[in-house]
């Protein structure tokens, strides 16, 4: 692992302290519902097999203490937030986004998909854009590229940037019930999807002036 660019920026650590939290940090899981399968600090061994880090895990796992090493390995919490940064704060351009956007959609990235957080962001900046008269409705491709974060940069007021976080926001929990309308077994994650949510608005009281 080349960690040339760690330690992290300021935005990152805002964004995975309160992420982490709900991802289980340090926590090796495999819920018999869940699509994911065994998880690591909310990652993904069916979708991230490759990843260095589950070759420790394995070994940990022979050991009688192997829960507690799994929370306080100092190799593991590195790998872990090198993972998290380069897969999605960084992929998503999320330290050129301010402050509270960032967090609202690198926290949906981790828990429903890089692809659709970006197009909700894209989404939701086009119904604020007074008419175009802010700035030009984005290409809504699920991609967040310079169009994207010129429109960004447009945000500026207290107001706008509140009405763009309730609006992503508001698009997260539709999703939510979309999954679990088409998904019965999803019914057993709904309650914490919500609380999530609800925890996430606190957390950004301390982020939106």
């Amino acid at each position: 692992m080349d960690n040339k660019n760690f330690p992290f920026d300021e935005k990152f650590y805002k964004a995975n302290s309160f992420t982490k939290k709900w991802e289980g940090h340090g926590v090796l899981t495999n819920i018999a519902d869940d699509l994911g399968g065994e998880t690591y600090s909310g990652i993904s061994r069916k979708m991230h097999p490759n990843l260095e880090l589950w070759a420790i895990i394995d070994e940990i796992k022979k050991k009688p203490n192997s829960v507690n090493e799994l929370k306080t390995s100092k190799v593991l919490q590195v790998s872990v937030e090198a993972f998290y940064y380069t897969e999605f704060w960084q992929s998503l351009r999320l330290n050129e986004v301010p402050t509270a956007i960032g967090i609202i959609v690198y926290d949906q990235a981790v828990n429903q998909g890089k692809v659709i957080a970006s197009t909700n962001l894209q989404k939701c900046l086009n119904v604020i854009n007074r008419k175009q008269q802010l700035f030009k409705d984005v290409e809504v491709d699920g991609d967040i590229g310079r169009e994207t974060l010129t429109a960004l940069s447009m945000v500026k007021s207290n107001d706008d940037i509140n009405l763009l976080a309730e609006l992503l926001l508001s698009l997260r929990v539709s999703r939510y019930v979309d999954i679990t309308l088409n998904r019965e077994a999803n019914e057993i994650f709904i309650k914490g999807w919500i609380n999530r949510i609800s925890d996430l608005r606190k957390y950004l009281l301390g982020v939106i002036a």
